[in-house]
């Protein structure tokens, strides 16, 4: 990667510009302080222009500075190094400073009153030096504190953009995983028709190819409205119906006012799945699948009443609730609500409670 030979400014330039300006215009005010207490007259000039003169040179430096200030506070090197290189740049810099501010004052009297200040220039240098070094380090402190400021912003807007992504890879992954786990269901279902009646298999197997095209569309999009939830869910309905006819009853309570609300991409197709593999047999059974508001969240559950004592009860895999919680937690962190329990008449229920947000479309 190249580096830039000059790294850009950590605040818009102006702020320094006008930062330097008021640093020269306070301390040239402060040096007319006595004068005007004593009521003396003074020369304007030798009082106010060693200080002008000197953030002038520094706004010329600012660059030089600024680069400074990144270094500083780079990963490139050891804080050793970085600590060495910055004193020996700051020392070079306060004398320079000091040498050329004090040279360009005593200039203008030669130059223009034709005459020498016979100043102990030493002396001087080194009051100045002193000076200048104070100078820059509230140069140098304002930039280094500006470019770490900077640095967090990134940090923190990085984290968030990764976090997010995570999430996303998440949800994208366990909403995957819904695929292979209904499409198991399906064809399992289908092998029981294949030699009785292989018409129905037959129209079967081509409901749930339409079926999966449909569902395959969907998972391109994290979330969806209520009511193309609403709408996969009565097409499962009326495939599990073309293979065990219509032993069984499923309400949907789902208010058509939340039809436009915002949810997860097919996270109530699980539960479903479990209602009808685990809370029907072929003595029939009912199954709600519901919607409301609980404050401002909406609430959506799956409830169903069981098998009847004299049908064997089915193993559950646990992939259906395992991927929804999952899927859940990945999209709201710990804002949610999740609980799954058996009913008091050997039915099951699922609750959800996720925030509520209406589509923008």
């Amino acid at each position: 990667m190249t580096r830039r030979w000059h790294q850009p400014f950590p605040i818009n330039p102006w702020i320094v510009v006008v930062f330097i300006a008021m640093l020269g215009v306070i301390v040239s005010v402060q040096g007319l302080i006595p004068y005007l207490v004593a009521g003396r007259s003074f020369d304007g000039y030798a009082v106010l222009a060693p200080s002008l003169i000197a953030f002038l040179l520094w706004l010329l430096a600012s660059p030089l500075i600024n680069d400074l200030a990144h270094y500083m506070v780079s990963m490139d090197r050891s804080l050793a190094w970085r600590m060495s290189v910055g004193l020996v740049v700051f020392a070079i810099l306060s004398f320079v400073h000091s040498a050329v501010s004090l040279w360009l004052f005593s200039l203008r009297y030669t130059l223009f009153e034709q005459m020498s200040l016979n100043l102990d220039f030493h002396a001087l240098l080194g009051m100045n030096l002193l000076q200048s070094a104070l100078e820059l380090v509230m140069l140098l402190g304002l930039l280094v504190s500006a470019v770490l400021f900077r640095r967090a912003q990134r940090q923190a807007t990085d984290l968030i953009m990764r976090e997010r992504d995570l999430a996303n890879a998440k949800t994208e992954a366990l909403t995957l995983q819904l695929q292979p786990h209904f499409l198991f269901n399906a064809l399992h279902s289908v092998s029981g028709l294949i030699d009785g009646e292989p018409d129905k298999a037959h129209a079967m197997l081509e409901k749930t190819g339409n079926f999966l095209r449909t569902i395959l569309t969907s998972t391109k999009q994290s979330h969806g409205t209520l009511a193309d939830e609403v709408t996969h869910l009565r097409n499962y309905v009326s495939m599990v119906r073309e293979r065990v006819g219509q032993t069984f009853q499923v309400h949907f309570a789902v208010p058509n006012e939340l039809n436009d609300c915002m949810l997860p991409s097919l996270i109530l197709q699980p539960l479903v799945e479990n209602a009808f593999k685990y809370g029907t047999d072929g003595n029939g059974g009912k199954i709600e699948i519901g919607a409301g508001m609980d404050g401002e969240r909406l609430h959506l559950w799956v409830e169903d009443e069981g098998c009847s004592h004299q049908s064997p009860v089915l193993p559950s895999t646990g992939v259906g609730l395992a991927n929804t919680q999952a899927r859940l937690r990945a999209l709201y962190g710990s804002d949610y609500f999740f609980e799954a329990q058996e009913t008091t008449d050997a039915g099951f229920r699922v609750d959800l409670k996720i925030p509520f947000r209406r589509s923008s479309s």
